[in-house]
């Protein structure tokens, strides 16, 4: 919506338009403001109308805000005090998230009063990732009557705070403190390394924008094109719920919040992967360093909106599949079963709020280079260590060039015949990884593996994984190789053993060089896989 637009609608506002003009003329959500103020419009003519009116337009985010107000005025809930109580609480925090899943509960209208006394423990900024990882709709009186029981208990805030959490993890996500196992492929993972990612993704898509504001399409104009999609080219059942999902998903309050410590994590990750040196985001770099110590919160609206424009330019990839692939596993996640069979259900059975963001990076990792995605647990640290043992092969091979070296790579094909020796030689190899290990290890994003016990654990299943690394049939044929040859046969090395397949074909670890539909297909290959938008008041 343009300024001229919102003055116009707004026309009885004119003073207190005048007097924040400046603020509105860089307002990011116009359209979402003029709704807002056509549901509360009446009490913006009280005596406090114009404290409301500022908080309204310095309120993060506009969206979120009119999701609240709309939800409380179809719920009869909206006057002064409610407005009052919404307006004044501390920016950003959990209030929308939480009222969206009483108002998808039908617990909203019962609450609202009984959750006063303790909104700073409920809904302030910790409990963001809390109550956006709840599936809507899963919420029953008797949770809510536990949380404010955990609320009236002696104690501080956050350890009232902690124990809510851990009561969500045990009763409304049935999560044990070891990573769930997940029901399908669809239902997006909740591992550190999943997490540090999508944040980073994040911050490079908005630092991107932000240097390049270039128009972004609305949700609806992303509808649109998806609609006149030809119909030969998407399953149409899929079709129909990414259509729906874009529509549920602008109209709730979901937001993506990075704080210092979050931004710190993914600082690390891009400076000490190959992802720092990445021709798109080496030049964002600097400004990550200026802007790590400031709170950044991006509404999903924002995020989709980003992500779509990002991997929608170049027109040779074919970005639609693997974006409504994306959006279907969102909103029928739950109705998939451990297969990926979708149980047909009429009722779609959506994934929580915190795994959207991670299943859109997910399926779209490789579409830009700034869409990154990285499962990580102990198997595919396994893995990523074998195929770190396979390049330094290869590498070796490359080396081969030098007619000084042949000699010293048969001999060590010819080593790797002898029981004894071949140790020695996984030894050597095991020496060379384990600082690349311990470097991985370093990061907060493989948190999932800490502490000595837990390396020497990881030292020894790699152990274990080389152990089961077959010998290579046949090396005296090695002596009648070229140079050259020698390389094509070391590359023949890692793929009869499935060293190259396992490791590259893992979510997040397949060559960055492969195509989208490389990966995709690669990805099918790996034996280790087997609601209606904000209504508008009329003024």
């Amino acid at each position: 919506m343009l300024l001229n637009e919102f003055i116009e609608r707004n026309h009885q506002f004119g003073n207190l338009i005048n007097k924040h003009l400046e603020i509105l003329k860089h307002h990011p959500d116009l359209e979402n403001l003029d709704i807002i103020i056509s549901y509360i419009d009446d009490l913006l003519g009280t005596e406090n109308g114009p404290i409301y009116f500022e908080r309204i337009i310095n309120y993060h985010l506009a969206s979120t805000l009119a999701y609240i107000v709309s939800a409380l005025h179809e719920e009869e809930l909206l006057n002064e005090e409610s407005l009052f109580r919404l307006t004044h609480f501390e920016q950003p925090n959990s209030m929308g998230q939480g009222l969206a899943q009483l108002k998808s509960s039908g617990l909203l209208k019962a609450n609202f009063e009984l959750l006063k006394p303790f909104d700073q423990i409920l809904f302030s900024r910790p409990m963001l990732g809390v109550w956006s990882a709840i599936p809507l709709g899963e919420m029953t009186q008797d949770n809510v009557d536990s949380l404010i029981a955990i609320c009236r208990r002696n104690g501080t805030i956050e350890e009232k705070q902690n124990a809510i959490r851990d009561y969500v993890n045990q009763n409304l996500l049935y999560l044990d403190e070891e990573e769930p196992v997940q029901l399908n492929r669809a239902q997006s993972t909740h591992t550190a390394s999943v997490h540090a990612t999508t944040d980073l993704t994040v911050w490079l898509l908005d630092l991107s924008h932000r240097q390049n504001p270039v128009p972004l399409k609305s949700i609806e104009e992303i509808i649109s094109l998806l609609e006149n999609c030809p119909a030969e080219t998407l399953d149409v059942e899929q079709k129909r719920a990414a259509v729906d999902c874009l529509r549920r998903l602008r109209s709730l309050p979901a937001e993506i919040v990075l704080d210092p410590e979050k931004k710190a994590v993914a600082l690390r990750l891009v400076k000490e992967t190959e992802l720092g040196k990445e021709a798109a985001i080496l030049p964002l770099l600097p400004l990550m360093a200026q802007e790590a110590e400031k709170l950044q919160v991006t509404s999903i609206e924002q995020f989709i909106r980003l992500i779509f424009h990002n991997i929608s330019q170049d027109d040779q990839l074919d970005y639609w599949t693997a974006f409504v692939s994306a959006l279907y596993e969102i909103q029928r996640g739950y109705n998939l079963d451990e297969r990926g069979i979708d149980n047909l259900s009429a009722e779609d059975k959506e994934i929580c709020f915190g795994g959207t963001a991670n299943k859109f990076c997910e399926r779209l990792q490789g579409l830009s280079p700034l869409i990154n995605f990285i499962y990580v647990d102990n198997v595919s640290i396994i893995l990523k260590i074998k195929q770190l043992l396979l390049n330094e092969i290869l590498n070796t091979a490359d080396e081969l060039l030098n007619e000084q070296a042949n000699d010293e790579f048969i001999l060590l094909i010819g080593n790797m015949q002898n029981d004894e020796k071949s140790i020695h030689r996984y030894h050597q190899a095991f020496s060379y990884l384990k600082p690349q290990l311990e470097q991985l290890l370093e990061l907060k994003v493989y948190s999932i593996i800490s502490g000595q016990n837990a390396l020497e654990k990881l030292l020894n299943d790699f152990e274990i994984a080389i152990d089961n690394f077959p010998d290579i049939t046949n090396p005296k044929e090695a002596k009648d190789f070229s140079p050259e040859s020698l390389l094509r046969f070391a590359k023949f090395v890692g793929i009869k053993n499935g060293m190259l397949r396992s490791a590259a074909n893992y979510p997040g670890f397949y060559p960055a060089d492969k195509r989208p539909g490389e990966a995709k297909q690669n990805e099918q290959d790996n034996e280790l896989s087997k609601s209606d938008e904000v209504p508008r008041k009329n003024h």
